[in-house]
């Protein structure tokens, strides 16, 4: 039988989540008592991505760990093929890893550098709505 959950999402809203932060700026929040001046709200939601950068630094670090062995493991082997494959993976693996932890060590760098903003307009190393 099927499932009777009658749940269903409604497109819209903010979802906060661990590590979102959601803040209404300095002058976010202007109520008028007046009905004819409009009232305002702004709404700031920032996802703090350190931490994602790190997890996946990390897991790439494990895979990269991994595809080591098998490349050892192929090494002692006569098939070329089994090598190029393993080279291949312990290579992406090791590239990916690099780059997650150059992106965190950046965003560091950059907010121990007092900047505001990086090139492309966001703060450090994290995500704004």
């Amino acid at each position: 039988m099927g499932s009777t959950n009658s749940f269903q999402r409604k497109p819209g809203g903010v979802f906060i989540t661990p590590r979102t932060i959601a803040q209404i700026p300095a002058g976010g929040l202007r109520i008028s008592l007046n009905p004819e001046i409009e009232s305002e709200f702004e709404l700031q939601v920032v996802f703090d991505v350190y931490p994602t950068w790190l997890d996946i630094a990390f897991r790439q670090v494990l895979e990269a760990r991994m595809a080591r062995r098998e490349l050892l493991t192929a090494w002692a082997m006569p098939h070329d093929e089994q090598v190029c494959a393993a080279l291949e993976h312990e290579f992406q693996a090791a590239m990916q890893a690099m780059t997650a932890r150059s992106n965190r060590a950046g965003c560091l760098l950059r907010l121990r550098k007092g900047a505001d903003r990086d090139s492309t307009g966001n703060e450090g190393c994290v995500a704004e709505e």
